[in-house]
């Protein structure tokens, strides 16, 4: 799908290098199931590989070079990539979300299995610190200490001491004491 970003679809057995940014510095990389994005030293993401569900954070056609996901409040200080989507925290603390909303992922509430190729805010994670997104759900902490987690829950990774549904708007995790 590109997500090497070297300009092709090819497969690779040894590193390639990946077009495009020569104009900041790489500060960290996240790999998705069939995209990849980076945080840049400027504190914007460029992101490539699938597009099939809004995955680079720009819409448009299916990218091969990096592309600059934009719409954001702050600059992006912390990059996850999951199963078709991705997550950003911002240096003021808000987490975004862009690419698949299946099971809830993107955390913004609204249509599960709708999709946004551009990033939308996740609904209640505030004053946040740090994000990590996984298969089919995410998690961010804020500031306090406070974990929040978002999206599929089908082997209870929201951490609601047992499995659901999940949620498409992050959902505080129990501490240890609170499980049933």
């Amino acid at each position: 799908s590109g997500q090497l970003g070297d300009g092709t679809h090819n497969q690779a057995l040894s590193p390639v290098q990946v077009l495009d940014l020569s104009d900041a510095t790489a500060l960290s990389v996240a790999a998705g199931e069939a995209h990849s994005c980076v945080l840049l030293d400027d504190g914007h993401v460029r992101c490539w590989g699938s597009n099939s569900s809004g995955e680079p954070g720009m819409g448009g056609t299916d990218p091969q070079t990096g592309t600059i996901a934009t719409h954001l409040t702050g600059h992006i200080v912390d990059l996850s990539a999951g199963w078709s989507f991705s997550c950003g925290m911002t240096d003021l603390g808000s987490a975004w979300c862009w690419g698949s909303n299946g099971n809830g992922r993107l955390g913004a509430g609204g249509g599960v299995g709708t999709l946004s190729a551009t990033p939308l805010p996740v609904l209640v994670l505030e004053d946040g610190t740090a994000l990590s997104a996984g298969g089919t759900h995410a998690c961010g902490v804020q500031s306090n200490g406070i974990m929040w987690c978002w999206g599929g829950n089908a082997d209870g990774q929201l951490g609601q001491g047992a499995a659901s549904t999940g949620s498409a708007t992050p959902v505080r995790v129990l501490e240890p004491a609170e499980h049933h």
